[in-house]
């Protein structure tokens, strides 16, 4: 087999190895950011100031604490 042969084979190998990688981690990582994204919202909808300091669900004052109080 001719160098610039191997070189061929050996690129083609490497391209297929990174879509197949991309078509697994995609889809993995859009679902992330999608949670990500969702929580972060939640979290947001309700401002910290507006929770008094003596009032019984003052941990929603913390931040990822209000997701998980709606589960």
């Amino acid at each position: 087999m001719s160098p610039k042969l191997k070189f061929r084979v050996l690129l083609s190998r490497l391209l297929r190895y990174f879509f197949q990688g991309l078509l697994i981690l995609a889809p993995i990582g859009i679902t992330a950011f999608t949670l990500y994204w969702g929580f972060i919202t939640i979290d947001n909808l309700l401002p910290r100031d507006l929770i008094p300091e003596d009032h019984p669900m003052n941990f929603l004052k913390y931040k990822g604490s209000a997701s998980l109080s709606y589960w």
